[in-house]
């Protein structure tokens, strides 16, 4: 008689970057407090701008942070 193997474990594929993009992407835009965000301090570290004109203006990081979300939702639905 034949014995049959039950595989109970998953193996870490495309899902998982889904959600490591995520995550990222919700880290990029947290705040502490009264504290600038993250994405700020991040932007900041590697020399770009999170506003357009100083402290003011367009909030760059809502658009960085889009870069993890899009793939993120689209990995996640395929």
């Amino acid at each position: 008689m034949a014995t049959i193997k039950v595989k109970k474990t998953k193996d870490i594929g495309l899902g998982s970057l889904s959600f490591v993009l995520c995550l990222l992407g919700i880290l990029f835009t947290f705040e502490f407090g009264d504290k600038s965000c993250m994405g700020d301090h991040i932007l900041h570290a590697i020399g770009l701008s999170s506003w357009s004109n100083g402290d003011s203006g367009i909030h760059y990081t809502v658009f960085y942070s889009a870069i993890f979300f899009i793939p993120s939702f689209i990995i996640g639905h395929i």
